[in-house]
């Protein structure tokens, strides 16, 4: 499959829609494409983000009242093109009026991020988190290591608290200075996004590939170890297949001999 294939099937890929004989395919072209490989962790990122946003909730009779507000908008019934037009334009009010109420339930200012669904604490995207994801994305877009690099570290400059968006924007800047051959800066950055989050295991690969550049056998064998088994966790999700752990012990095999 063609990266742009690739691309048009990660939704469904995320969110566990996609065929079963296609799932394998996708997973072992995001191993060796770092280009679908970030588009993938922006969309899944994006997607998590969009998880944690509270529900609307309504009032008692609130469908009621919206309907009866709307009622003496609508005419009787005729075949008239008309008809359909304000057909739609009533639906139109409708999907407003619930947008409306979504919008009153998000927070007003970026100290106001939390709020309580079931009796946990979730986080809400606060403005500084959208303008960090905004350029995670245009830096994931550019094929310019240096513009890459400095949109990457505004977006860590921009003040997001949110772990998993954190994580992704050392792991990605991480990337850029091991393509550069920075490699103690690709070492560092790759160390905090695992520090952040435990479970990315494509930090873990970035630090095999690193130090397998760095000629230290040994500490590219424990990271491409430590990801395999958080690779076998995500298989057992059902969010890769096993291609990618297959290749990556394969390269544990190699190291081991040399």
């Amino acid at each position: 499959m063609q990266c742009n294939e690739i691309q048009d099937n990660l939704y469904d890929y995320i969110t566990g829609r996609l065929s079963p004989n296609l799932r394998p395919v996708i997973a072992e072209h995001l191993m060796s494409c770092s280009a679908c490989r970030a588009e993938h962790d922006e969309m899944k990122m994006t997607l998590g983000l969009l998880d944690q946003i509270k529900q609307p909730k309504v009032s008692n009779g609130f469908t009621e009242r919206v309907m009866n507000n709307l009622e003496p908008k609508v005419l009787p019934f005729t075949k008239r093109p008309m008809y359909r037009l304000i057909m739609q334009g009533t639906a139109a009010a409708i999907v407003i009026l619930a947008v409306v109420s979504i919008i009153k339930l998000l927070p007003t200012s970026e100290n106001d991020i939390s709020t309580t669904r079931g009796g946990a604490t979730t986080t809400v995207i606060a403005k500084n988190c959208k303008n960090a994801i905004e350029l995670y994305n245009k830096g994931t877009a550019t094929p310019d290591l240096k513009f890459k690099e400095s949109l990457l570290k505004d977006a860590l400059a921009a003040g997001c608290s949110d772990n998993k968006v954190l994580a992704r924007i050392h792991n990605n800047l991480a990337d850029c200075y091991e393509q550069q051959n920075r490699l103690d800066e690709a070492l560092a950055g790759y160390t905090k996004a695992i520090e952040i989050d435990k479970q990315l295991y494509t930090a873990c690969l970035g630090l095999g590939d690193t130090y397998k550049k760095m000629g230290k056998r040994d500490d590219a064998v424990r990271f491409y170890e430590k990801a395999v088994a958080l690779m076998e966790s995500e298989v057992q999700k059902g969010n890769i297949g096993r291609e990618g752990i297959e290749k990556t012990l394969r390269t544990i095999k190699e190291l081991k001999e040399k």
